[in-house]
């Protein structure tokens, strides 16, 4: 937003970094009043899974960093290194299962003493700076994987009713005071793969019919502005849903529709400029 009232001027082109700024102070202030309120109503401390750390682990240049530098008194994520090692199965270096199992089988950060969780927490922003410090070139691959593979992640799987989530909550009441049981689509998902696949043309369709109109340069600029913003939040999206975090199909699905939208309006804007600018030829002709 911030850019965008740069490109397109005006004489209040200062709101809209303002309201940015009021954004972030809003986002930092709350944070900090957690902190604050967690530490003198119960003597706590607000502590966020390792999931820079998690990532790092199951793309590969942090584990290959660990097996280099531990055990090492000065390297707090040591403890979740040894963990890790504690087995072969290929599930126990998943991000999601770093970050959250509590299964011996495929946990380790969960498994660790209070203090070490709590250290590798805290350290995980500083280890993120250190692995990519030490291995730039294959951390900048993972992390471009990741994004990539985030772009190409749409399906409703995620969103749908499972038979581990109908077991969870047997007996709780749902919306409309009924059961948690399937539904008309989870009763029978023989759909979803079809599903997927017209999505996935739907979508790619979308992003080559918007990304041509951008780089057509015959829009005019405020929708070009407008459209070109579109893509870039659903690639900022992908970089922080995929690229930090884990890529999956419910991080794609909720912003995926984003492109037909942006085709669909460019195309329609394209369609009538063109028209007038044909009727005006033919008027002056």
């Amino acid at each position: 937003v911030a850019l965008f009232a740069i490109f397109q001027g005006g004489e209040r082109r200062w709101v809209a970094p303002l309201a940015i700024l009021v954004m972030v102070g809003a986002g930092v202030a709350e944070q900090g009043l957690l902190r604050i309120t967690a530490r003198e109503s119960r003597g706590a401390e607000v502590i966020y899974r390792p999931f820079l750390v998690a990532r790092l682990i199951e793309d590969g240049p942090g584990y290959t960093y660990l097996a280099d530098n531990c055990p090492d008194a000065a390297e707090p994520v040591c403890p979740l290194y040894e963990k890790l090692r504690l087995s072969d199965d290929p599930e126990r270096f998943y991000a999601s299962s770093i970050s959250f199992a509590q299964n011996p089988r495929i946990g380790s950060w969960y498994l660790l003493p209070p203090d070490q969780q709590i250290a590798v927490a805290q350290d995980q922003f500083a280890f993120f700076l250190r692995v990519v410090r030490d291995r730039p070139l294959e951390s900048g691959m993972a992390f471009l994987r990741n994004v990539f593979r985030q772009l190409a992640r749409n399906s409703v799987v995620m969103t749908l009713q499972t038979d581990q989530v109908v077991d969870r909550t047997q007996g709780l009441p749902g919306f409309a005071f009924t059961g948690n049981g399937h539904g008309r689509l989870t009763a029978w998902t023989g759909w979803l793969p079809l599903t997927t696949a017209a999505q996935m043309v739907l979508y790619s369709v979308s992003a080559a019919i918007a990304v041509g109109l951008l780089v057509s340069r015959r829009l005019p600029r405020p929708v070009a502005i407008f459209i070109g913003f579109v893509l870039l939040g659903i690639l900022a999206n992908a970089v922080i849903c995929g690229g930090l975090s884990q890529p999956a199909d419910r991080y794609g699905s909720r912003v995926a529709w984003l492109w037909p939208v942006a085709a669909m309006f460019g195309a329609a804007v394209f369609w009538q400029v063109r028209s007038a600018r044909r009727q005006e030829s033919l008027g002056a002709s």
